[in-house]
């Protein structure tokens, strides 16, 4: 263990008996990612095409089609499906686990499950 408490490692942080960090270790998480996969895959949307007019005259233009590369990166399907469980699990929000005991616990087995990406 070292003294520097930014460089030890999750494991020597937590409780790794304490029943969220046991239930990660335990949840199929490759079968899940397996089965959600193909839900989240960017899809080729088909454009819709627009009537307009300009300087030249009347012109079509084909808006929103294809895959889009735009916004945030997406998040691992590992990383939502462990906060949804724990939401669902304890019954309450992010905005309510804020200053209750376990919720280091429940924070670092969503984090020791984002790390592990499989």
């Amino acid at each position: 263990m070292t003294d520097d408490f930014f460089r030890a490692r999750l494991e020597q942080m937590i409780d790794l008996k304490h029943p969220p960090a046991v239930l990660a270790s335990r949840i199929p998480w490759r079968q899940i990612e397996t089965v959600l996969a193909p839900s989240f895959v960017r899809k080729d949307r088909e454009g819709k095409v627009i009537a307009d007019s300009d300087l030249f005259g009347a012109t079509l233009a084909i808006a929103g089609g294809g895959i889009s590369a735009a916004g945030r990166p997406r998040l691992s399907i590992r990383l939502m499906a462990a906060l949804l469980y724990l939401k669902h699990a304890f019954n309450n929000s992010g905005r309510s686990r804020r200053g209750t005991g376990t919720a280091p616990a429940r924070r670092a087995t969503a984090r020791r499950t984002h790390r592990h990406r499989g």
